[in-house]
């Protein structure tokens, strides 16, 4: 029986009795082939000791990749949980924090088609050392900021106030609101003499943007070529259970990255000892550090695979058949082809809709969840760090056990395209459901003191603080009368005091609450089981978001031509990029900030988003995100449509040998599954073999011998395949 990469013997029926034939090369006649052994040894250069050979495995070579795939997906995380503390600290908006997301994807986006399609005969441990060091330098670039710009905490113009010592506190309240906010200017003006504030957010949403970039081209040789070189350097078998080890693995990353940044962001942002606390409004955490810690970690982690061979070492017959292989299909992957081949893609109805379908249903990742940490602080008055944590516990078991329910269920029913088609309606039927019904799940929206105005928004100014002349900062306080103000001298207070736990303030004579107190903080909102009931609908529809992610992928994998399975992953991850991980965080960002109902002012002038109007939040959020994915229906039914008319095996699996007492046709019919398998490696010359390999099959059956069920088998798998190039 012939193994993966090694040579086949040509066996075939031959007058009514098996005989085998002399061995035959399946792709050249010519035994002179030339064997570059240099690509099956490793090292670092010309140092390659003997010794160290015996670590050239797929292992090993499976532990560092998985490692680094890790350490990708802790970053990518990091910086989605980073996103509000950044907003705060340099002023962004979300429309600037959903185009920093954004820049992710188009570091990557093209990249991803061409390593699929060129990278074949490229050092795929090099090139994924390279994008080991890319990415260890993403993350220091993404921790620059912190140390050219400095904390903030210093253009904090409450910064001083809340850190005071002080009993009694004299700062920002209502006698001394003009004062209070020209003297902090001033100090800030005196303190910088380089560039102004806005000067310096600007420069560090450029660094940010960079930073972002270069993450996503890291990521372009991870998704290609790390996969393709653990399908070539082992049997089709272990292969798909390694590959499934790695992206089960990786998936932890994102989780890793979330709970990490949770802790992160409740370290002070200089990591000194202060009197803030994480629930306090004007809290900043270290955001920066993670990424630094990374950097370091990714660049240690990532050498080993720069030693690995381009090929791991096999037997000579082996390296033979690799090398005439190779020769076979060296003309196949050219610039002149690429048009055509992308051209059979795209005539591929049942790949192009189940693609697009997928795209649109993605947008309850690259929507969504981008901004869920941020939805769930806001709507449910919860920390960054607690919001963070939640995402990732509601991301990682929906993405798990959702990918396990997908794969087993298409496993254990023996799904046909045909069937995965029908399972995809029905979790983007269920996902909808319930991201309609979240619209109406949440809590009442905050009420502070001020009026609305025509344009939409606050203005905080009233009668009873009018003569406080109160300016920008962001303080808020609960009046007694279950008011939320901006800051205390908002809400007319002119006198505050520390509590002896030393973290709360009470302000008392406070014209615009009757001369009633107010604590420092918003006012409690006594909506955690509504946070209860949002996370466990969240989950549902995220479950069966990811439950369609094995069927579709089966889908694009059984619907193509096998010369255009790997080109077909890259134009799938480039589609995904383009139509959902890219313009989705953008959108949402610019949908988001026009529900804001009052801007924080800072000297430069406005600065993040304080309060949203949080039923028009709700609504956008999932309402949107609904909508998207109903257009997914669509798509599917354009694939069901093309699938129409084909027809598929149900009720046997066709690589499976099929034992009938007949040991004769299952040896033969184990010999063409091998021949089947090696096709995406041959190309079109074993195609011509597999056409010659039916006929002989025919040719079994009319000399009288017992009919077997894999005849008809080898069949139905020739005709199935003759249907997905039509399509």
């Amino acid at each position: 029986m012939p193994e993966k990469n090694g040579k086949a013997k040509d066996e075939f029926y031959e007058g009514g009795k098996y005989e085998p034939t002399e061995n035959k090369p399946m792709l050249d006649d010519e035994d002179d082939v030339s064997i570059n052994r240099a690509d099956y040894t490793c090292g670092l250069g010309p140092l390659k000791p003997k010794g160290l050979q015996r670590f050239a495995n797929i292992k090993l070579y499976l532990v560092f990749f998985n490692v680094m795939a890790v350490l990708v997906g802790v970053e990518i995380m990091f910086r989605f949980a980073d996103l509000t503390t950044l907003e705060k600290r340099f002023g962004f908006k979300t429309t600037q924090s959903g185009i920093i997301i954004s820049s992710f994807e188009m570091g990557h986006v093209f990249l991803v088609i061409m390593f699929s399609y060129f990278g074949g005969s490229s050092h795929k441990p090099k090139m994924l050392f390279m994008g080991g060091v890319i990415l260890a330098v993403s993350a220091f670039v993404w921790a620059l900021p912190h140390f050219l710009f400095g904390s903030g905490r210093d253009e904090n113009i409450l910064g001083e106030m809340a850190e005071s010592n002080n009993t009694n506190i004299d700062s920002g309240l209502c006698e001394d609101g003009a004062e209070w906010r020209l003297e902090a200017c001033a100090n800030i003006a005196e303190a910088d003499k380089g560039p102004d504030m806005g000067g310096q957010n600007n420069a560090a949403y450029g660094i940010l943007l960079a930073s972002e970039l270069l993450l996503g081209v890291s990521l372009a040789p991870y998704l290609s070529l790390g996969i393709a070189y653990i399908d070539e350097n082992c049997d089709p078998i272990s292969s798909a259970f390694y590959v499934g080890i790695a992206y089960s693995i990786g998936n932890f990353g994102t989780v890793i990255g979330f709970l990490l940044a949770g802790v992160f962001l409740t370290m002070d942002i200089n990591l000194t000892a202060t009197d803030l606390t994480p629930v306090d409004p004007g809290w900043l955490g270290a955001w920066w550090l993670g990424s630094l810690l990374l950097a370091v970690i990714a660049f240690v982690a990532n050498v080993p695979m720069f030693m690995f061979p381009k090929k791991l070492p096999r037997s000579e017959e082996e390296m033979k058949e690799i090398a005439k292989q190779e020769a076979a299909t060296a003309n196949i992957y050219t610039i002149r082809n690429f048009p055509r081949l992308m051209a059979r893609l795209f005539r591929n109805g049942i790949f192009v809709g189940a693609s697009l379908g997928m795209a649109g249903v993605c947008y309850i990742i690259s929507g969504c969840y981008t901004f869920l940490p941020k939805y769930i602080e806001t709507q449910f008055g919860q920390t960054a760090s607690l919001a963070n944590i939640l995402t990732a516990v509601i991301s990682a078991f929906a993405m798990s056990s959702g990918c396990f329910f997908g794969g087993w269920v298409a496993g254990r029913f023996k799904l046909t395209p045909y069937g995965s088609i029908k399972l995809l309606f029905v979790t983007d039927i269920i996902s909808i459901a319930g991201l309609i019904s979240l619209i109406f799940v949440g809590c009442p929206q905050v009420e502070i003191g001020g009026t609305l105005g025509p344009e939409g928004l606050i203005d905080v100014t009233q009668d009873c603080n009018s003569n406080c002349s109160c300016g920008m900062g962001y303080n808020p306080v609960c009046g007694e009368n279950g008011m939320n103000y901006l800051t205390p001298c908002h809400a007319g207070c002119d006198f505050g005091e520390l509590l002896e736990d030393g973290l709360s303030m009470v302000y008392s004579n406070c014209s615009c609450i009757n001369g009633l107190t107010a604590t420092s903080g918003w006012c409690e909102t006594g909506c955690n089981t509504m946070l209860i009931v949002y996370s466990i609908i969240l989950f549902v529809c995220s479950f069966a978001t990811f439950t369609a992610v094995s069927p579709a992928l089966s889908i694009m994998l059984r619907c193509v031509d096998d010369e255009l399975k790997s080109l077909a992953l890259g134009v799938n991850a480039a589609l995904m990029s383009l139509l959902s991980m890219l313009p989705a965080p953008m959108i949402y960002g610019v949908l988001i900030d026009t529900n804001c109902f009052l801007w924080e002012e800072s000297c430069d002038g406005e600065g993040f988003c304080i309060l949203y109007n949080m039923s028009a939040f709700r609504q956008l959020l999932h309402g949107a995100t609904a909508a998207v994915q109903s257009s997914s229906l669509l798509f599917y039914g354009l694939a069901w449509y093309k699938m129409r008319g084909m027809t598929w095996e149900e009720d046997e699996d066709p690589y499976e040998p099929v034992s009938n007492g007949d040991a004769v046709g299952d040896t033969i019919k184990k010999e063409w599954i091998d021949l089947r398998t090696q096709q995406k490696v041959v190309g079109d010359k074993l195609a011509d073999n597999k056409r010659e390999e039916v006929e002989r099959l025919n040719g079994f059956e009319k000399a009288g011998h017992p009919s077997p069920v894999w005849l008809h088998q080898v069949k139905s798998i020739d005709a199935s395949h003759r249907h997905s190039s039509e399509a």
